[in-house]
């Protein structure tokens, strides 16, 4: 029903000196985009947003900024520049320190490696995100990554791996309560 609105302030944004509001309301949408079906507008808004000469500080709002924009563009099939918006946000998000978007990130980079069917590169990628959502304590980021793992084990034909993943995968998002995240481990595991 906003839709309109949200347009309009993103469009506002964009003409603004301050980046970072424009960019935050945009990221802040990333779930709306995909789950819409809007994926090629929001990472097109926040394109413009993160285009614009006063948002090229290599800020924590940009690096979520293009972590959402990565994760729509992997979605539209744009891995060239999803990949090159995850190196970015990676080091920025490294520089100040952020393991939670790291690890975040670290599993948008393995999607992207696995869309392009490339599972033993996503492997240690995932690994290392793995790694610091287990020191972070983070049961839904574990369950996120648990499940791109639990994807390419299966991709490389070891089901038993990728259903044992899955399966711890769901019950972290039962306990983070996603619902939506167990309801899709379960279809995994069915398949």
């Amino acid at each position: 029903a906003e839709l309109g609105n949200l347009r309009a302030a993103i469009a506002f944004s964009v003409t603004q000196p301050d980046p970072e509001p424009g960019l935050r309301l945009a990221a802040s949408l990333r779930v709306f985009w995909r789950a819409r079906g809007h994926a090629a507008e929001g990472a097109g808004a926040l394109r413009a947003l993160l285009d614009g000469p006063a948002a090229q500080q290599a800020t924590l709002p940009r690096a979520r900024a293009l972590a959402a924009a990565a994760r729509l563009l992997q979605q539209t099939g744009d891995y060239a520049t999803a990949g090159d918006y995850c190196q970015e946000a990676l080091a920025i998000a490294r520089a100040a320190g952020d393991d939670y978007l790291v690890a975040e990130l670290l599993r948008i980079r393995a999607v992207i490696l696995l869309r392009q069917g490339q599972p033993g590169a996503a492997l240690p990628v995932i690994e290392s995100g793995l790694g610091l959502a287990y020191r972070l304590d983070e049961p839904y980021l574990t369950a996120r990554l648990l499940s791109a793992r639990a994807f390419a084990a299966d991709v490389e034909g070891n089901h038993a791996a990728a259903a044992c993943d899955a399966a711890e995968s769901a019950r972290l998002f039962r306990q983070a309560g996603d619902r939506l995240g167990v309801g899709q481990m379960l279809g995994n595991l069915g398949y």
